[in-house]
């Protein structure tokens, strides 16, 4: 990336003011933008008649400097607006000044230009070919911190430059906006409600007995996006990750619980959340430290929302914790 109020070296420079560019993109076939750079453009280019030709280019403004840098080659062909006023109807967004990622109601696609903007590769992607696409993104953004496995995908960028077509729905009524292309590689049980052409699938939403918060941890799991949650949400993922077939996320919040140091109503949470996932070991790291605050117990509400059957097995691992003790 060029330094400040020094002209980008990709693609064919020249001076352009902004009555200029309105022109020059006057039959617009989509558009994005890359923070801290500017606007990118795809254009049809203009027939000598001023009518818009098939071939689309990739046209890029520094306002700064006042120039209009455009590809030496077509990034691919594409029927024209019937006007320039006609509204584009292709999303696109910049991963870096020479990869993007565009999708329609129909298809999606990534544009590859090397580094002068000289030579252009454009790839239709199928459904099943999302890793692809991960792996565009990835191999351009090498110096990405990847925290989980899913974090070396790169998929992050996907999810605030596109609009889902799934929604995931907390018990709350919350919807969280997903794309089916991205989790079904990653989600087995996700991929699995798809495949059943069942309600959820006919109906793109599917309801998760969970808090928005929670879900929303997951579903940044799977985008490769930064995680950052609280213990609630770390014991709701107990049951959650468990439930729905996503171990690495399973141990990412068994990591983040252990870090805690649990006062009596967490850890009776912690006890109540393990005992739902049929999580023994953490069943036993909790009950021990019920039992260290055992004076502190009676004073806990959270015992009033244990049934029968619960409090029953929470004393037996507290009596077990005394008996190994």
């Amino acid at each position: 990336m060029a330094a400040p109020n020094k002209p980008y070296t990709f693609g064919l420079p020249k001076a352009c003011s902004e009555e200029q560019l309105v022109r020059e993109t006057a039959f617009l076939y989509s558009s994005c933008t890359l923070q801290e750079m500017g606007s990118f453009y795809f254009a049809h280019a203009l027939k000598a008649d001023g009518n818009a030709s098939r071939a689309v280019y990739l046209k890029f403004y520094d306002n700064k400097l006042g120039l209009l840098h455009t590809s030496l080659d077509k990034c691919f062909h594409a029927e024209p607006p019937i006007s320039a006023s006609s509204p584009p109807k292709v999303l696109s967004m910049a991963v870096n000044p020479h990869v993007f990622f565009l999708r329609s109601r129909l298809w999606q696609g990534v544009c590859l230009l090397d580094n002068s903007w000289t030579v252009v590769v454009f790839q239709t992607l199928e459904n099943e070919d999302i890793p692809k696409l991960a792996s565009f993104i990835k191999d351009n953004n090498p110096d990405e911190i990847h925290l989980t496995s899913v974090h070396k995908t790169g998929l992050a960028k996907i999810r605030d430059g596109t609009p889902g077509d799934f929604h995931l729905t907390s018990e709350d009524g919350q919807k969280i906006e997903v794309h089916k292309t991205v989790l079904q590689p990653l989600w087995p049980f996700f991929s699995a409600t798809i495949d059943s052409n069942m309600m959820e699938a006919t109906e793109n939403s599917l309801d998760l007995p969970f808090p928005a918060s929670t879900i929303e941890v997951a579903v940044r799991y799977l985008y490769g996006q930064p995680l950052e949650f609280g213990f609630g949400d770390a014991a709701n993922l107990l049951v959650m990750a468990q439930m729905y077939d996503l171990p690495e996320l399973l141990s990412l919040a068994v990591a983040k619980i252990k870090a805690e140091a649990l006062d009596v109503q967490q850890a009776i949470m912690l006890w109540k959340k393990s005992f739902e996932a049929c999580n023994d070991d953490l069943r036993s790291y909790s009950a021990a430290r019920i039992k260290q605050m055992m004076p502190d117990i009676s004073h806990s509400k959270l015992l009033d929302d244990l049934d029968r059957d619960e409090m029953v097995a929470l004393f037996m691992d507290v009596s077990g914790v005394e008996s190994r003790s």
